[in-house]
């Protein structure tokens, strides 16, 4: 049931942020503002286990915050508007990185956080976007995530 709601939420988010990276692409030289520099994490000595429960922890806070926000767009097949979901997505982002993540984790999770980083960077510029749109920007960063058992995390 827990992971339902999460996926639900997530999911809703994913779709946001795939219509929002939708409108951007990339006209292949811009400002210099799209490289996206990879994520390094600290190993921590956490068992893999409270890892996956720490990390799914932390994005649920994180995505309830924008829960409401996606679920009106969904029902009302409107555009999310992007500087609302953004602060959340942040966020995880940031306490996951803070959180670091045990040695055998550490380079998936590496990948992870740097999918979702370039992700983040994708969609920060635009003024809305549809949940699908949001959906499939976030896709690599949900798959990394979810390889490494961390659905609450995942927005793609």
């Amino acid at each position: 049931m827990f992971r339902q709601g999460v996926k639900s939420w997530v999911g809703a988010l994913t779709i946001v942020a795939s219509l929002v990276a939708a409108g951007c692409g990339s006209s292949g030289s811009d400002t210099g503002t799209e490289s996206t520099a990879v994520v390094a994490l600290k190993t921590t000595p956490m068992s893999k286990d409270a890892y996956t429960k720490k990390a799914n922890e932390l994005c649920v806070a994180q995505v309830s915050k924008m829960a409401g926000i996606v679920k009106n767009a969904v029902v009302g097949n409107t555009p999310v508007k992007v500087k609302v979901i953004l602060p959340p997505v942040e966020g995880m982002l940031s306490e996951l990185t803070a959180l670091g993540a045990p040695a055998a984790e550490k380079p998936q999770a590496e990948a992870f956080l740097t999918a979702l980083q370039k992700d983040l960077d994708q969609v920060k510029d635009q003024s809305s976007a549809s949940t699908s749109q949001l959906a499939a920007t976030f896709k690599e960063s949900g798959d990394l995530a979810a390889k490494i058992k961390l659905e609450a995390c995942e927005l793609g």
